[in-house]
C-alpha cells in the first residue's frame, strides 16, 4: 500500500472496516486507483460478525483471499432451539427426536452449496480483515490509505466529487456498557480543536465517485444522503432490543460436544433467552483456542455496566457450562439490535455517492445477514462502478439506480428472516408451542441454516437483467449462477470478472463473429463449455449442467448473476437480440454497435 500521492482519485473510499476494504479490493483489481481514509489509526481487534455464507465466500474468492481464509474457519452443521427443560424444539433432528431430551449429538458436516463452497461457516473477523488489508499492498501504488483522516463532507458535480478532509486524532474507546465506539479527543491546549472539532490540517481530494462504508454512524450518510433532521432511517421493522454480547477463547477444546453444543443453539428460557455458537479458531490468541459467543438478551432491571463485568459472566452467565481456567474472556458488550434501512443509498443530484454495509442498514445478527450484507452490497456495486468508470456514459444509464433497487428488497427481506429467528426464539421462551413448531418445521427451519430459505433471493422487478423476453421455461434470469469446478479451477476464476457469454459445446458454432465482437465492446467475452464431460458429482456441478443443457448461451453479469437466457425452444436469433438488449440496457445507442 502506498503513502497518498496526490488528490485524485478514481474511488474515495470513507472506511477501513472489512466493506470498504472489499470495496478497495475488487476495484483496485481492475485497475482503478483508490484511496480509503479512516479515522482511527489501527484496526478494531474484536471480533464481531462470526459467521459467513457462501455467496459471500466467493466475493472472498474473487478478491483472491478464500484459501487463507477458510484455513481458521469450521464449518456450521446445523442449528436447534432448545427449551428450559433441555428439550429439543425443533434444529438438526428428526421429528420424531424433535422436543425430546437427548445427547447434543453431531449432524454431518452439510455437503458444498451451488457455489462450490460450504453452505456457511463460522469466522474470526480480525483474521478476516488482517486478510483483507494485507491483499490491498497487491495493487501497488493503485490503492492509498489514509490513517487518522476525518471525512468532513463532500461536495458533486457533474464530473466527480470533492472531499473534504481533515487530521483526525480519534480512537477506539470503550463505553460503560462494554461497546468500543470512536471517540475524539478534548480539545488542546493551543485550541486547535476548539470550536469545530478535529479540523486541523483541512485539505480536499477529487475523485469521481465516493462510497460510504463508514458504518452505523455514517459521516457520508449522515452530511449527505440522508441528513439528520431529515427522515434519515426507514425504522418501521420495529427490531429494537440489548443483548449482552460475551467472546471467548476456549483452551479446552475437549468441552465441545460435551459440556458444550457443536451446533448453533437457541435457549428459548422466558427468564433470559440467549443463543451460543461454537466459532472458529481465534487466531490472535495466545493460544490459538476455539472461540465461542454467548449473547444473552438485557431483561427489564439489569444494570448494563455491571452485566459485562468478567466477574458477573463468569458466576451468573457461562458458569453452567464452563469452569473459569477453561476459557478466558475476549470481550463483552451490550449492543442494540436494530433494524434500519437507509431511505437513499445513491445521492440524487450527480449521483456519484452511494453508503454500503452498516451505513445503510443495520440488522440484527440472528441469521448473519450483517457483514454478508456489506459484502453483498460491495459484490453488486463495484462492477457497476468499474462500467462506468471504463465506459462514462454508463453513468447515465439505469446501471447505477439498481444497486439500491437490487439490495433494498433483499436486504429488507434478510432483516424480516433474522427477526423472525430472533421472535422465534422470544415465543418459544414463552412456552412450547406444538402448532409454531410444526409451521416452522414444515417451512425448513428445523434444519438449520442451510435451507432454500436462507438462499441469496432472486432479483427484484427493475433491476439489471433482460426484460420482455422471458419465456416460461426460464427460471434462470435474476439469479445466482451456481460455480462448479472446471478441472482444478472454480467457474469465476474462468470466467474473470467481465460479462461472461456460456455456451454449451454443441452450441459454440452458432455463436456468429458479430456477436462476439458486440460482446468485447462492454468487456465481455465468450465461454464454451463441455457439459457432457462434466462429472456431476456435487450440487454446483450438477445445477451447471442443467442450466447449460436447458439453454444455448447463459450471458452471466460480472457479479455472476445470470442476466438472461436464450432456451433451446428459442430461435437462433435470440442470442444476437440478447447481447444487443445488454448493449442498450449499458447506455449505448450507436447505431453502429448495434447492427449485428
Amino acid at each position: 500500500m502506498a503513502v497518498e500521492a496526490d488528490n485524485f482519485y478514481d474511488v474515495v473510499v470513507v472506511g477501513f472496516g472489512p466493506v470498504g476494504c472489499a470495496c478497495a479490493n475488487l476495484l483496485c483489481k481492475r485497475g482503478f486507483r483508490v484511496l480509503i481514509v479512516e479515522q482511527t489509526d489501527a484496526r478494531f481487534t474484536r471480533p464481531r460478525a462470526i459467521a459467513m455464507r457462501d455467496d459471500g465466500m466467493r466475493l472472498l474468492q474473487e478478491i483472491g483471499i478464500l484459501d487463507a481464509f477458510l484455513v481458521d474457519t469450521s464449518v456450521i452443521r446445523g442449528s436447534m432451539l432448545v427449551d428450559a427443560n433441555g428439550c429439543y424444539l425443533n434444529g438438526s433432528l428428526t421429528a420424531e427426536q424433535v422436543g425430546k431430551p437427548g445427547s447434543w449429538g453431531l449432524p454431518p458436516e452439510p455437503d458444498n452449496g451451488s457455489c462450490g463452497l460450504p453452505p456457511s461457516v463460522f469466522f474470526y473477523q480480525p483474521r478476516l480483515e488482517q486478510l483483507l488489508r494485507d491483499n490491498l499492498r497487491r495493487w501497488g501504488r493503485k490503492c492509498h490509505v489514509s490513517l487518522q483522516t476525518k471525512f468532513l463532507g463532500f461536495t458533486e458535480s457533474s464530473e466527480g466529487v470533492i472531499s473534504q478532509l481533515c487530521e483526525s486524532r480519534a480512537e477506539w474507546q470503550r463505553q460503560s456498557g462494554g461497546e468500543m465506539v470512536v471517540v475524539h479527543p478534548d480539545p488542546v491546549s493551543d485550541g486547535r480543536y476548539s470550536g469545530q472539532q478535529d479540523q486541523v490540517g483541512v485539505r480536499t481530494v477529487r475523485s469521481r465517485y465516493l462510497l460510504g462504508c463508514d458504518g452505523a454512524r455514517s459521516s457520508v450518510n449522515s452530511v449527505g444522503l440522508n441528513p439528520s433532521g431529515s427522515a434519515q432511517l426507514v425504522d418501521d421493522l420495529r427490531y429494537d432490543e440489548q443483548w449482552c454480547v460475551i467472546d471467548v477463547e476456549l483452551y479446552d477444546e475437549s468441552a465441545v460436544g460435551q459440556q458444550l453444543p457443536d451446533v448453533v443453539t437457541q435457549y428459548c428460557v422466558k427468564e433470559r433467552p440467549h443463543t451460543y455458537m461454537t466459532g472458529s479458531r481465534v487466531t490472535d490468541g495466545p493460544r490459538r483456542g476455539r472461540h465461542i459467543r454467548w449473547e444473552f438478551q438485557v431483561m427489564p432491571g439489569d444494570d448494563k455496566e455491571l452485566v459485562v463485568t468478567h466477574a458477573w459472566i463468569r458466576d451468573n452467565f457461562i458458569s453452567k457450562w464452563l469452569r473459569p481456567e477453561q476459557y478466558d474472556i475476549i470481550r463483552s458488550a451490550v449492543y442494540r439490535f436494530h433494524s434500519l434501512v437507509a431511505q437513499r443509498w445513491r445521492s440524487t443530484e450527480h449521483g456519484r455517492t452511494f453508503i454500503l454495509g452498516d451505513a445503510a442498514h443495520q440488522t440484527p445478527p440472528f441469521n448473519g445477514e450483517g457483514l454478508l450484507g456489506g459484502f453483498r452490497d460491495a459484490r453488486n456495486l463495484c462492477w457497476k462502478l468499474a462500467m462506468a468508470l471504463h465506459l462514462p456514459c454508463v453513468h447515465d444509464s439505469p446501471l447505477l439506480d439498481t444497486y439500491q433497487i437490487e439490495r433494498f428488497e433483499a436486504m429488507l427481506e434478510g432483516i424480516q428472516q433474522s427477526m423472525e429467528t430472533g421472535k422465534l426464539v422470544q415465543t418459544f421462551a414463552e412456552g412450547y408451542d406444538e402448532e409454531l413448531i410444526a409451521t416452522h418445521r414444515n417451512q425448513g427451519y428445523a434444519r438449520g441454516p442451510h435451507t432454500g430459505k436462507l438462499e441469496v433471493p432472486a432479483l427484484p422487478a427493475g433491476s439489471f437483467v433482460a426484460t420482455g423476453r422471458k419465456v416460461p421455461e426460464d427460471k434462470f434470469t435474476g439469479t445466482f449462477c451456481p460455480q462448479p469446478r472446471i478441472g482444478n479451477r472454480p467457474l469465476d476464476e474462468i470466467v474473470g470478472h467481465g460479462f461472461a457469454l456460456l455456451v454449451n459445446a454443441d452450441s459454440v458454432a452458432r455463436i456468429s463473429a458479430e456477436v462476439t465482437k458486440a460482446l468485447a465492446s462492454v468487456q465481455g467475452i465468450v465461454f464454451p463449455f463441455s457439459v457432457d464431460a462434466m462429472l456431476q458429482q456435487d450440487k454446483a456441478e450438477r445445477q451447471f449442467a442443467q442450466l447449460l443443457k436447458e439453454n444455448m448461451v447463459v450471458l452471466l453479469r460480472p457479479d455472476k448473476i445470470i442476466y438472461g437466457v436464450v432456451p433451446k425452444s428459442q430461435p437462433l436469433t435470440d442470442i444476437g437480440d440478447l447481447v444487443r438488449q445488454l448493449i442498450v440496457h449499458l447506455g449505448f445507442t450507436s447505431p453502429g454497435m448495434l447492427k449485428f
